[in-house]
C-alpha cells in the first residue's frame, strides 16, 4: 500500500517504472511460492519433473537425480581437451 501512495507522487515515466518494478517483485514472489511448494509436493507424489506449457517450454521442477549438468560439461571440456 505504501508503494501504491508513492505512485501518486511521480510523473508517468516514474509510475511506470514503479509499477514495473512491483509487477517483478510480485511474480518474484510468485514463482518461490510455486517452486516451493512443488518441490513438497512432487516430492511427496513421486514425480520427477512439472514442465510448464507454452513456447518456452521451462521447467518448473526438476528431480536433481536427473540432473546431467556435469556431465555435460565433462564431456564438452574433454571434447575440447582433444583439440
Amino acid at each position: 500500500e505504501e508503494a501504491i501512495k508513492e505512485v501518486k507522487k511521480v510523473n508517468k515515466e516514474e509510475k511506470m517504472a514503479i509499477l514495473e518494478n512491483l509487477r517483478n517483485q510480485n511474480l518474484l514472489k510468485a514463482e518461490t511460492a510455486l517452486k516451493k511448494f512443488l518441490a513438497v509436493y512432487c516430492e511427496t507424489n513421486k514425480i520427477d519433473y512439472v514442465m510448464r506449457e507454452g513456447m518456452t517450454g521451462s521447467i518448473f521442477y526438476g528431480n536433481e537425480i536427473f540432473d546431467i549438468t556435469n556431465d555435460v560439461a565433462n564431456g564438452l571440456n574433454a571434447e575440447y581437451n582433444k583439440k
